[in-house]
């Protein structure tokens, strides 16, 4: 269970470095379908690594909003 946990964190930071916002967003959504209904986008934003108003240009352009 740890080394799950642990291999998570990796792929999350290298994905920090080295996706930009709309790639970083387009996995947070293939992996957690159900959170981008449920928790607000300010706190997804933070866990992305990026601004709100970042998040928020991000779904405009996807047409999410």
């Amino acid at each position: 269970m740890l080394g799950s946990v642990l291999d998570e964190k990796v792929e999350r930071e290298c994905a920090l470095l080295n996706l930009d916002a709309k790639a970083r967003y387009m996995r947070f959504l293939s992996k957690n379908p159900d959170f981008s209904n449920t928790v607000p986008l300010y706190v997804i934003a933070n866990y992305l690594g990026m601004t709100d108003v970042t998040l928020s240009r991000v779904r405009r352009e996807m047409n999410l909003t």
